[in-house]
């Protein structure tokens, strides 16, 4: 599915017959995708005793459960956990069944939507009916429901683009565009050259093609022609100066870069008091899990600076309980932080275990001025 993270890692997978190498990320999350697979089998095993592995046989008996199931038609090829009878289409002449797809973390990405996609067209080839639903069994065993109706149309394209490059190997190669993608890949010092040869667009952080695509059709191909197009706004005379929501404008970033220069869209207007907390959050985002919980209390010339860790998810509670005590020492001092992370992580925490938290959110002050400026 190296198509759905960057349509160029798939070309050059396609026309290089190299090898996705994996990074140590990557590595990771294939390990724990191991782990889960294990548990899950051993759940089947236990629960549905007839269930035995893949075979076509076993599709003609209707076994309910076949698991590590390699399918394959034609060209295609595709690995499903485990397909499982269903009755949500009724059809005479064979048995219908449903992919199941177990991954490592625990939020689902569209990836793994479309893969699971996939893995249902290819079933279809053998059944002769597209699976209307599949299951995707992420950590600690949590499984949902996914529709694939609508992705299966995605699926089509994929192939079809795939195809095309397989059978001309002289035709254009998609254009480089660098994403989220790029640390986990294994073409990733290659692309950034030529992006940085090119001056691309993507180099500025949220550059989505659709963004790209807008600028292009403007003309603008550079991260230097992009930095001219900037201009402040001005204040009309004799009006109160409006209130402007501050947000990422890739223009003044990219002035930035050509300039050499830090550009501040707005200065913070922020009251100082006696005793100041500043807040910072630590988490795993696939895992659902807040692992550290920062704090340094800042009284005059006096810094405290106390650390709540938590070794596995059983101890979140315990260190939002700390967090919510040492905080409430301080109940007039703000909670200065940067950026939307740590506001998100206190409300998510505060619903998940309350525990006179009623005051915190109201305490919080975003520092950040909602501009990247990296140079």
């Amino acid at each position: 599915m190296a198509y759905t993270q960057c349509k160029l890692k798939a070309y050059l997978l396609l026309s290089a017959k190299k090898k996705d190498i994996s990074s140590e990320y990557i590595s990771i999350l294939k390990e724990k995708t191991q782990k889960n697979r294990a548990e899950y089998f051993r759940k089947i095993k236990m629960e549905i005793p007839e269930s035995e592995p893949y075979s076509s046989d076993g599709i003609n008996r209707g076994v309910p459960i076949l698991f590590e199931a390699n399918l394959s038609f034609g060209d295609l090829d595709a690995y499903a956990d485990s397909i499982i009878k269903t009755k949500e289409i009724s059809s005479k002449k064979t048995n219908i069944y449903t992919p199941t797809l177990v991954i490592g973390t625990l939020k689902i990405s569209k990836k793994e939507r479309l893969q699971l996609a996939f893995i249902g067209y290819v079933l279809s080839k053998f059944q002769k009916i597209k699976p209307v639903s599949g299951v995707i069994v992420g950590k600690r065993n949590n499984a949902h429901k996914i529709k694939l109706e609508t992705l299966y149309k995605k699926v089509g394209v994929v192939l079809k683009n795939l195809n095309k490059w397989i059978q001309d190997p002289t035709a254009e190669r998609p254009p480089v565009i660098l994403n989220k993608h790029c640390p986990y890949c294994y073409f990733q010092k290659d692309c950034e050259a030529k992006a940085i040869e090119k001056d691309d667009l993507s180099l500025l952080g949220g550059m989505t093609p659709k963004v790209i695509l807008k600028y292009q059709k403007k003309g603008i191909f550079t991260v230097n022609q992009l930095s001219y197009l900037f201009r402040p706004r001005k204040q009309q005379k004799g009006k109160k100066k409006a209130k402007i929501p501050l947000r990422y404008r890739p223009e003044l970033h990219a002035l930035a870069i050509r300039t050499r220069k830090i550009y501040i869209q707005e200065l913070p207007e922020l009251s100082r008091h006696e005793v100041e907390l500043f807040l910072d959050l630590e988490g795993l985002p696939d895992q659902d899990f807040y692992y550290l919980i920062g704090l340094l209390v800042s009284r005059g010339e006096e810094q405290l600076y106390y650390s709540f860790w938590a070794n596995s998810i059983n101890d979140e509670q315990k260190i939002w309980d700390g967090f919510i005590k040492k905080a409430n020492e301080y109940p007039d001092a703000p909670i200065y932080h940067y950026g939307g992370y740590d506001s998100k992580a206190i409300h998510q925490l505060k619903n998940r275990y309350g525990k006179d938290s009623e005051t915190i959110e109201t305490r919080l002050v975003n520092v950040c001025l909602g501009s990247k400026l990296e140079l």
